[in-house]
């Protein structure tokens, strides 16, 4: 079926291929994760002028660690599946970063005399790259399939800051104000990445596939390298000084630096089932273990009640093994997708929810996908 077509396109190597030709026009997949704030609480606040009382409310909702941050786009395009080889070309822009809260308490409540405002974990991280995957299947013995993927990356833009420190004392008489800002910086970069799987079809109903994506991918940057520190200094701060002019001190410092190799993409294996119960049914769970994040139960359903129209059920378990990371609770995400098919085209959208079950992983998942199946 060229709906379900799509879900494997997009997520791994198609090792089950049918003899079929198929082009995706576009695709856009968008993910964010947070560890405090749901998208209910993000629709109740924006736009609203907030009283004492929100305030308090949002910083309690806030974890002690701060608030973690991660989101990242991808948009497809000029894709092609055809028979036994994938091409697929995608942009794609990944961030994440750590705010602490005493920020968001200086924002909320303005700076309170005699209280020392600090942070020292405040971090983020950016890429920018697009990539163009290569797929092969070869088909072997007693029904076993052979997948083997290349992908080349080309880096656009990065930057990297951490290590950076803020204390703000304000008292009667005067004010104190340290900042420093260090970050690393590229826009340029070239690099590959391989995929590698093994399925078997045992039959028309069933099969298993077992994937690892993105082995070994890394960028190496090698354009604009720099690094550098931004500081600012506010020393003692009265009126004697503000009339001298010089109350404060501002630093830039930045310089060259050699080429550096850093992984834009996790490295993923994944073991999945694929049960066609019914002509209209079909069923996929599996597990997936993304190296050095986490782990993921997931399972997707795809029901078919009429020839153009079909209904996609995802859930998605996570156990994470990093606490450096936004996915650091055990949580969920589930979903609900349409597909329909229009004579040859094909429309997909789903939309996904992530949502903590001990503590506050919050987030959301959207993808929206359109193809044309020129065997239909």
């Amino acid at each position: 079926m060229a709906i379900y077509l799509i879900l494997t396109f997009f997520n791994f190597i198609s090792l089950f291929s049918e003899n079929k030709v198929y082009y995706q026009i576009f695709g856009v997949n968008l993910n964010f994760y947070n560890n405090a704030f749901s998208g209910k609480d993000y629709n109740y606040y924006n736009g609203k002028y907030l009283d004492k009382k929100d305030k308090e409310t949002i910083l309690k909702i806030i974890p002690q660690e701060g608030l973690k941050l991660s989101g990242e786009v991808n948009l497809s395009f000029l894709s092609l599946y055809y028979h036994f080889w994938n091409l697929a070309i995608s942009f794609n822009f990944r961030s994440k970063g750590r705010i602490e809260k005493e920020i968001f308490d200086l924002l909320f409540f303005g700076n309170r005399l005699n209280q020392i405002y600090q942070s020292k974990e405040s971090k983020g991280e950016v890429f920018a790259f697009s990539q163009i995957k290569n797929s092969f299947n070869f088909s072997l013995k007693r029904d076993w399939i052979l997948g083997l993927g290349i992908s080349y990356l080309e880096g656009y833009y990065y930057l990297k800051t951490e290590n950076n420190y803020l204390n703000l004392l304000t008292t009667q008489n005067s004010l104190n104000f340290y900042n420093e800002i260090n970050y690393q910086k590229s826009s340029g970069g070239r690099g590959f990445g391989f995929d590698i799987a093994f399925g078997r079809k045992r039959n028309e109903k069933f099969g298993f596939k077992i994937i690892i994506e993105n082995l070994g991918n890394r960028i190496l940057w090698q354009k604009d390298n720099r690094i550098g520190k931004i500081t600012l200094i506010i020393d003692s701060l009265n009126f004697n000084k503000i009339s001298a002019g010089n109350y404060y001190s501002f630093n830039k410092e930045e310089k060259e630096t050699k080429g550096f190799v850093n992984n834009p993409l996790p490295t993923e294996i994944n073991f999945g089932l694929e049960n066609k119960i019914k002509d209209y049914f079909k069923i996929e769970p599996g597990l997936s273990w993304a190296i050095k994040e986490f782990f993921k139960f997931y399972s997707k359903l795809n029901y078919q009640p009429f020839n153009f129209l079909s209904i996609i059920n995802s859930l998605t378990l996570y156990l994470p093994v990093s606490k450096d990371i936004y996915l650091e609770n055990f949580s969920y995400e589930i979903g609900l997708g349409l597909g329909i098919n229009i004579k040859k085209f094909d429309f997909l959208i789903i939309q996904e929810y992530y949502k903590g079950i001990l503590l506050n992983a919050k987030g959301f998942s959207f993808k929206l996908y359109f193809g044309y199946n020129f065997s239909l």
